[in-house]
């Protein structure tokens, strides 16, 4: 998820136990959209590309 669409949810300081309720908030919403998780193989791309 993106991390702007989180924060409205976290509640507080930040803090890993705000942060960790407000992903499971923000997850239960209708309509949110997820980022795909890079393989390593992307990783390895990205830092080619770097260098």
């Amino acid at each position: 998820m993106l991390p702007k669409k989180v924060r409205p949810f976290v509640h507080g300081n930040k803090a890993d136990a705000a942060d960790a309720q407000a992903i499971w908030t923000a997850s239960q919403q209708p309509g949110m959209r997820f980022v795909p998780v890079k393989n390593e193989a992307h990783w390895r791309c990205i830092g080619c590309a770097r260098n």
